[in-house]
């Protein structure tokens, strides 16, 4: 630990850990600066943890959000992929509780629609502990220890299109916070900012998808999303800030398009022929193979609860993206994507060529 960064973290603390009357905010380049020597394993664990958590007690600013940021961009390495449009989807890393991520399968079918597209993410981590895209998918033997190349090129396979990256693999330095993540229990600015970490980056345009709970959310995510070099990016409202939206109720999706202006407009699922409510996830054990079992009738064309979640946040991301600007137009897309048998073929195809050995 060197005297300098020990001294320049105490400051940081100083100014953040004095109660919410008289805590006072840091300047972009302070946050940035105690972020960077958190990440470079050179922090105290329990400063660490007092920064982080004071931050969030203070309420975080969007300097300071963008401070913490700036170096955490600056560590992940970002593949470069050929392709003219790719997307990232992000689901909360701690996963889901009160209901499964059907969103696991939501890249294969947005690939089966002409959009390749990717989820990032962990196995597991606090507060949370839910299920997770990488559970999921290590049910069924994907290889979620594979490097950035090899998932540059299921990207870049037409007949595959989609990935998931582990970041546990793809950005050790985050990866070393997990277990001071789990200890310091509550959720802190780190669970807003890996959800906009860009580990690929298209030769034309990348996009980010993620979803949200609380309103103050939007505009953070969306200047996040800028600030970590996304063309486009797209937040709304999903269960537990996931990219699934209730499928009975209105939805105020936030979007920008090639760094233009935020919009925000209100989209209704009728208007996709969506209906109906998102399945809970079950109370035993078996919740991934359940999610699994109902996903992959999903993907056969049966019209339950999770064929309408795809369609519905496959249609929001193709509106992020700009591929399409209407709403039904989009779903018809992502129904003749699952119903021609297209998605499950693009699914089976990615976990067939990226599969653990044995």
């Amino acid at each position: 630990m060197s005297n300098s960064g020990a001294k320049m973290l105490t400051e940081c603390i100083k100014k953040v850990a004095t109660g919410y009357e008289f805590s006072r905010a840091l300047t972009r380049a302070e946050a940035r600066d105690a972020m960077a020597f958190i990440l470079d394993g050179d922090a105290d664990d329990v400063q660490a943890a007092v920064f982080l958590i004071a931050l969030r007690m203070k309420r975080e600013t969007m300097a300071e959000n963008l401070g913490l940021q700036d170096a955490i961009v600056s560590r992940l390495s970002t593949a470069q992929v050929e392709l003219p449009i790719l997307l990232a989807l992000s689901d909360p890393y701690d996963g889901l509780l009160r209901s499964v991520p059907v969103s696991t399968f939501l890249p294969a079918t947005l690939a089966a629609c002409g959009l390749p597209s990717f989820s990032h993410g962990v196995y597991d981590i606090g507060p949370k502990f839910g299920v997770t895209h990488g559970q999921v998918l290590s049910a069924l033997g994907y290889n979620s220890d594979a490097d950035p190349a090899a998932l540059a090129e299921l990207l870049r396979a037409q007949d595959v299109g989609w990935a998931f990256v582990n970041m546990d693999n793809a950005y050790p330095e985050w990866a070393n916070l997990k277990n001071l993540r789990n200890r310091m229990i509550k959720r802190t600015a780190l669970a807003t900012l890996e959800r906009t970490h860009r580990p690929f980056q298209a030769s034309g345009k990348t996009i980010l998808l993620t979803g949200h709970v609380h309103s103050a959310y939007p505009s953070i995510y969306l200047e996040l999303a800028r600030n970590a070099g996304y063309d486009s990016a797209a937040t709304y409202k999903g269960y537990e800030g996931g990219v699934i939206p209730a499928l009975h109720q209105s939805i105020n999706f936030h979007n920008y398009i090639d760094d233009g202006d935020d919009l925000m407009r209100a989209l209704e699922p009728d208007e996709m022929q969506i209906s109906g409510m998102l399945e809970k996830a079950p109370d035993d054990k078996q919740s991934v193979q359940a999610l699994i079992a109902s996903s992959m009738e999903a993907l056969a064309g049966q019209k339950n609860a999770a064929y309408n979640s795809l369609v519905l946040s496959g249609s929001l991301a193709l509106l992020a993206s700009g591929l399409e600007t209407s709403t039904k137009k989009a779903a018809q897309r992502v129904r003749q994507g699952i119903d021609s048998g297209a998605a499950r073929a693009h699914f089976e195809r990615g976990l067939e060529r990226n599969h653990v050995a044995v």
